[in-house]
């Protein structure tokens, strides 16, 4: 089953931030992107281990370069992923990288928290939890009698899409403690689990699921190949669903707007996804590709790049006029992007063979 496009316009409120604080995001980027240059070169690819020439970089963007791996086609930042750098990125204060499309959170819940939540459950999630149960169907499951382990469950926003939708055993696990007390503020009850990064493989070798959802979360491990291959070998999970970024147009876009904080490749993103990476993991860990939802948010990047490079010397009116030119055109412009896989993201149903 292949499926391609999603409307804009959620995401777009979701996002608001990113055009009003560009300029503090942007420092916070370039931070991190200092940070990630000061570690050791990367010798060989995030996903196949093949080795790369990271002295030969294919681009480069904020002072870091890229290579394209040649064997798996993975686009891989030159520098490698050290314990240094991920403890810099999510734990110490520093690097701070929290999800910016997240709840800012405090020590206490706000009463727009919950309106907050609920309103990026429903928009953003629900549809990605309706995509799982549709392509677990078309696989001849029950998908409400599944069991489902949620690795990387931030503050619990996909249990609680399963969970409205039917499953009745729905886990999760997350390394951040401020997310796992959050969802447990928004979700009394919720099944969901404060575990340390290692400990992400263990479950992975140990869990009784049927079904592992990772929504933007392999992207972000030092070791994303091992828990694939963990996976794989677990004879309870018959199936993985997987939210990965792609190389796409965005990264373009960002290259092309120095001043316009990025949002694809950055940070935590230090590799992109490319379709023959994917092809990779599936053929030599023994995952075969059953459903596909292509929608990016490449055309969001432009707009916002357009928006935030011009609001400075422009009027209302003209700003207006840049909402009627490209925002209303925005759904119709990012779906030619999905319908040829171009898009930033996809979303895949893998079944292990």
């Amino acid at each position: 089953m292949e499926k391609f496009g999603k409307s804009i316009g959620p995401l777009l409120e979701h996002k608001c931030h990113f055009w009003e604080n560009n300029d503090s995001l942007l420092s916070k980027r370039k931070q991190i992107a200092d940070f990630y240059a000061s570690q050791p070169k990367r010798e060989s690819c995030k996903i196949c281990d093949s080795d790369i020439d990271s002295s030969n970089p294919s681009f480069t963007k904020m002072d870091v370069g890229y290579v394209l791996c040649g064997q798996c086609g993975q686009l891989n930042g030159v520098y490698k992923d050290t314990d240094e750098f991920v403890t810099y990125l999510y734990t110490d204060s520093e690097g701070d990288e929290q999800d910016d499309d997240e709840i800012d959170y405090g020590e206490e819940y706000r009463e727009d928290d919950r309106e907050r939540y609920d309103s990026r459950l429903e928009n953003i999630y629900i549809p990605k939890a309706e995509f799982v149960f549709e392509a677990l169907q078309e696989e001849g499951e029950t998908p409400a009698e599944l069991q489902y382990a949620d690795l990387g469950a931030g503050s619990g926003y996909m249990i609680a899409a399963l969970e409205e939708l039917g499953a009745d055993t729905v886990s999760g696990f997350e390394v951040s403690a401020n997310q796992v007390e959050f969802a447990q503020q928004m979700n009394e009850g919720m099944d969901i689990n404060l575990i340390e990064s290692p400990e992400i493989y263990e479950i992975a070798a140990t869990t009784d699921a049927e079904v592992v959802t990772m929504i933007g979360v392999l992207e972000h491990l030092q070791q994303p190949t091992k828990v694939m291959e963990t996976l794989s070998q677990n004879p309870d999970v018959e199936y993985v669903f997987l939210l990965v970024p792609m190389f796409s147009p965005s990264v373009l876009f960002e290259m092309s707007f120095p001043s316009v904080m990025p949002r694809h490749l950055v940070a935590g993103h230090t590799h992109l996804f490319r379709e023959s990476s994917i092809d990779w993991l599936c053929e030599e860990l023994g995952f075969e590709r059953r459903s596909e939802w292509w929608f990016g948010e490449d055309m969001i990047d432009l707009v916002r790049a357009v928006e935030v490079t011009i609001q400075e010397t422009a009027d209302d009116e003209i700003m207006d006029l840049c909402n009627e030119m490209i925002r209303d055109a925005v759904d119709e412009l990012q779906l030619v992007l999905d319908e040829k896989k171009l898009s930033s993201s996809i979303h895949v149903l893998l079944e292990s063979t």
